[in-house]
This record gives structure tokens, C-alpha cells and sequence, in this order.
């Protein structure tokens, strides 16, 4: 669960990947979520789609570099305004999460190809890719980085559409093969050569423990696409 970091990256950078990383790679990789392929220097093409809901998110901006350094396209949900970052990432296709027609633009990005997953990260993301997961070709299996209440509501009615929805917890990695699989066998070579990113961009909001409830105060007013650091 530790990996060194390349002198080009900051550590206030680097504190964007720990959590974010790691639920990600939880609910990507775990076999009891959607149970993909590992990522590694050189991924074999499984001509699979994995949809990353929330795709400019922090969990999302790692779910999404992780899926194609393990050889899956990604269609990732954001903001118009995050497209170009969601696709900088390695998504091969950018939906608009609030559009209501969402789900089917998303059915036609991934074709006749097979579904590997989904990852459903913020608010509102479990009734759409359960809909999603019910329609498309291939794998019906939900990794929800939502609240357990709300994944345990959702649940009942995935079922009777036969998709399984799982909940994730970013700290269960530590406990079988996915931790050093990603911290030691993958991440430091993969940050050393640029395959991966520290992701979303780091906003220093400054310098001690006492900056923290600011922090706080402008996270509470809504952040996209970056992630608040305080210096220590």
C-alpha cells in the first residue's frame, strides 16, 4: 500500500491518489465488485466497455486512467464543460451525466460490444446504470461508491432487472491481491513513465491546520474536476 512517487510529482499533488485510487481500483478490480482484469504495463484488449458515472470526479479521473491501462474503452459520464478532461484521462467517449437521454446515448457508445461494468460514483448515479446495466450486452454488475443505504435501496430493485449492485469501501484493497497489485506491481512505473496521472489536478487552498475549515467551506460550495489540498 505504498508507492514511491517520480521527482516530477509534488507530494501536494500526489495526495490527490491515495483514497481516490484505491476506491477505484476497490470496486474495479476486487472479484467482489466488478472483478476486471488488473492493469500493467502492457494491457491485452478485452473488447470490453467499463462506464465510469462521475467520470471527473476524483474517484472517477483514477477508475477511468485504470480501466484503460488495463484494456477496457471507457465511456465516462460528466459535465460538458469536464468532457475534455474525462477524455485527456482515456475515455473514449464523454456523456452528458444530466441529459436525459444519458442512458441511451451511452448503449450507443458501447454497440453490439459486451459490457465489463460499471463503476457509480455521486448523487443520482444508481437509478440510471441499473437502467443502463439492465439494457446493455454483457457483464450487469454495479460497483457503487454511493452511500450503503442508498446501494442497499437500489439493490431490491436490481434485482428483479437481474443486476447485482455491490457497495464499496476504499480501504478493503489492503486485505488481498488488488493493494500491491496496483501500489507496487503497477503504480510506480506507470507514474514514472506518464501511462498514469495524479488525477484530478491538485488546488493548494493553503498552508497549515488551520486552512482546513476553509477548505472545508469552499469543498461544501462545490469543487469539479480538481481536489483541495492543505500544505502541512
Amino acid at each position: 500500500m505504498v508507492s514511491p512517487i517520480p521527482d516530477s510529482l509534488t507530494f501536494a499533488q500526489a495526495a490527490v491518489l491515495p483514497l481516490a485510487l484505491s476506491t477505484a481500483a476497490t470496486g474495479m478490480f476486487q472479484q467482489d465488485h466488478l472483478g476486471l482484469a488488473m492493469p500493467g504495463a502492457e494491457p491485452v484488449d478485452h473488447a470490453e466497455t467499463v462506464v465510469v458515472w462521475g467520470g471527473s470526479t476524483s474517484v472517477g479521473s483514477n477508475a477511468i486512467q485504470l480501466a484503460r491501462n488495463a484494456g477496457y474503452q471507457v465511456v465516462a459520464t460528466a459535465s460538458p464543460h469536464n468532457f475534455d478532461h474525462v477524455r485527456a484521462l482515456g475515455a473514449a467517449h464523454a456523456v452528458d451525466r444530466n441529459s436525459p437521454g444519458a442512458v441511451e446515448e451511452i448503449l450507443e457508445r458501447i454497440g453490439g460490444g459486451p459490457l465489463a461494468g460499471i463503476l457509480a460514483i455521486g448523487s443520482g448515479s444508481l437509478p440510471k446504470t441499473v437502467t443502463l446495466a439492465a439494457r446493455a450486452p454483457g457483464g450487469k454488475r454495479i460497483a457503487s461508491a454511493q452511500p450503503e443505504l442508498f446501494t442497499r435501496i437500489t439493490r431490491r430493485r436490481a434485482r428483479r432487472h437481474g443486476v447485482r449492485v455491490s457497495s464499496i469501501w476504499g480501504g478493503t484493497l489492503k486485505d488481498n491481491e488488488v493493494g500491491p497489485a496496483i501500489y507496487t506491481n503497477f503504480l510506480p512505473t506507470a507514474l514514472a513513465t506518464g501511462a498514469y496521472r495524479a488525477a484530478p489536478d491538485a488546488t493548494v487552498v493553503g498552508h497549515g491546520l488551520a486552512r482546513i475549515p476553509h477548505a472545508l467551506r469552499e469543498l461544501k460550495n462545490g469543487v469539479s474536476a480538481k481536489k483541495l489540498v492543505v500544505t502541512l
